[in-house]
């Protein structure tokens, strides 16, 4: 191999591209719209950022007879891509379930839905007994810190700056090639184990809003593996997205139900009374 191939091959192996495309190809044949490398305005910096991958989904959710059509459940994946080669160490607690609670219910659909439509971990992927890392220490440079602040800064500015519809939820989720090089250790301190499963990042966010106030606010960032993105999907499909569709349809019908009842009032009316 020549010199110039050997330093093609290190430009390609160093740059992480390759497992880019391979997550956004799948979430395509998954039937996602998916945009790579899309810029957005770091509030706190003023420089433009890049967050590796935002996908977006329609889900149609019927709206009964009055309105002609179907009604449309949004959802966004914000990603970060991240290639790991290093040993990382995870400190895992218990779920904050009050606040995973509030936070599952953080959207037009939900918010106004008591917490124990949600809490059951069949219903919502955040609302389950299982624990979350809250701390994690990497041999050399920390690439999840940077990863969740990327996440969440993109997720939050789009949030903020675009013509969203009501029904659109976003998620944070760190993709990551394997999981072979992750370990888990619980708290009170035992003996480190393997990390063989997707599992949830845990952390209070402190960020400035669009009116510069300082917000601090609850999230659970997703790690997924790119080998169990699908399995994820459909996870998300049959709790969160299946709970959003019920809900959304339920409270479609009740308005309908409510016009048809005014409508019959209004009609029955006797004009020479």
């Amino acid at each position: 191999m020549s010199d110039i191939e050997n330093k093609v091959q290190k430009i390609i192996e160093k740059s992480g591209h390759d497992f880019h495309s391979k997550v956004s190809n799948e979430l395509r044949d998954s039937g996602w719209d998916v945009v790579d490398s899309h810029y957005y305005n770091d509030p706190d910096s003023g420089k433009s950022r890049e967050i590796d991958i935002i996908a977006q989904k329609d889900y149609k959710v019927p709206n009964g007879v009055f309105n002609d059509g179907q009604e449309k459940i949004t959802i966004k994946l914000f990603i970060e891509c991240k290639y790991i080669n290093t040993p990382t160490v995870f400190w895992f607690r218990p779920r904050d379930i009050d606040k995973a609670i509030k936070l599952s219910k953080d959207n037009e659909i939900l918010n106004d839905k008591g917490d124990n439509y949600v809490n059951d971990g069949t219903k919502h992927h955040y609302v389950k007994s299982d624990q979350v890392a809250g701390q994690w220490q990497s041999e050399n440079s920390d690439i999840f810190a940077e990863a969740q602040h990327q996440v969440l800064k993109a997720m939050l500015f789009f949030e903020e700056n675009s013509n969203r519809n009501n029904y659109e939820i976003s998620y944070p989720i760190l993709v990551v090639n394997d999981l072979s090089l992750l370990f888990k250790r619980d708290l009170p301190p035992k003996n480190h184990s393997d990390i063989n499963e997707n599992f949830q990042i845990e952390t209070n966010y402190s960020y400035k809003n669009n009116k510069k106030e300082n917000i601090t606010k609850y999230f659970l960032i997703d790690v997924v593996t790119l080998s169990m993105l699908e399995n994820f999907i459909e996870d998300l499909e049959s709790k969160d997205i299946h709970l959003l569709k019920d809900s959304l349809a339920y409270d479609l019908r009740h308005q309908e139900l409510e016009m048809e009842a005014r409508y019959s009032d209004e009609t029955s009316l006797d004009p020479y009374e």
